[in-house]
């Protein structure tokens, strides 16, 4: 027997078949004509060299070998249901799996103990693998599934991925808590005459600060310029310098080492925390 010469529609025709015994009602049940029942029976009965089913007094019953196909066909069609249903479910809770998920410093400070917390309780099987964000291959390597998900300031992914918003995040300043200039708050002129510890440029504008103060035709003065905002606090607690953080990530640094939390004297528009994902995984739950 030749299994191209079988589809999935003919086993549908066998099974109804079997269950109604009748050809009228089994083409009802498939929603289509009894011509084209009968047609799928007799494709059937040639690819199987069998009556399978013979009409009577009773119905059409089934050949010795018909009944030795019903449950073996049952059982295919009952999985293949199973594989193509819409109610894909990722049961986390008893999920053994590691996620590698690309992370920001901030991401990985504010985040991943909140996540890790959650697994623990609700999701032990499941394990986080952390690696850095590199521009030059995140892409590439979200497409080619080495990465699972990106969570970050990212606007280079904007374009050609899916994204959902996890944080939305405000800047603030962060000075040594025994500052000899600067008290709770802080001026323009204050501001601007501070040596400042910087994050370096992320996106083609640079931060949300840099782009603030070229919108105001301002400009600070940078003496250290450092790759992580993780980076500024431990600076800052042994300098005079001032430095911009995201909020959060403020506070907590705040309560490690004492550092003083000040408003800046100007507008910045927030920063939006989103994760990433390629479009391949889209509807994977």
């Amino acid at each position: 027997m030749n299994i191209r010469n079988i589809d999935l529609n003919l086993l549908l025709a066998f099974d109804a078949i079997f269950e109604e015994q009748n050809i009228t009602r089994a083409a009802g049940r498939l929603n289509i004509t009894q011509p084209a029942m009968s047609n799928s029976l007799n494709r059937l009965r040639d690819v199987l060299n069998d009556p399978l089913f013979v009409r009577t007094s009773h119905g059409m019953r089934p050949t010795p070998r018909a009944r030795q196909l019903a449950g073996p066909i049952r059982n295919v069609l009952d999985q293949v249901r199973d594989i193509l249903r819409d109610q894909w479910v990722f049961e986390y809770s008893t999920a053994e799996k590691t996620f590698r998920i690309a992370m920001s410093d901030y991401s990985e400070m504010i985040l991943l103990p909140r996540l890790s917390s959650w697994l623990q309780h609700v999701a032990p099987g499941i394990d986080i693998e952390v690696v850095p964000l590199f521009e030059e291959t995140l892409p590439r390597d979200l497409q080619n599934n080495r990465i699972d998900l990106a969570i970050g300031f990212l606007p280079y992914l904007e374009s050609g991925f899916y994204c959902q918003r996890v944080i939305l995040e405000r800047f603030v300043s962060v000075i040594r808590s025994d500052h000899p200039n600067i008290r709770d708050e802080v001026t323009m002129e204050q501001y601007l005459d501070s040596l400042h510890v910087a994050v370096g440029y992320r996106g083609p504008k640079g931060t949300a600060i840099d782009q603030a103060l070229e919108g105001l035709d301002l400009q600070r003065r940078v003496a250290v310029r450092v790759h992580n905002f993780s980076t500024i606090p431990p600076i800052i607690t042994r300098t005079e310098f001032m430095g911009d953080l995201p909020q959060r990530m403020a506070q907590q640094s705040n309560q490690m080492l004492g550092l003083k939390i000040i408003q800046l004297p100007f507008e910045v528009e927030d920063t939006v925390i989103n994760q990433f994902w390629h479009e391949r995984v889209n509807n994977d739950p």
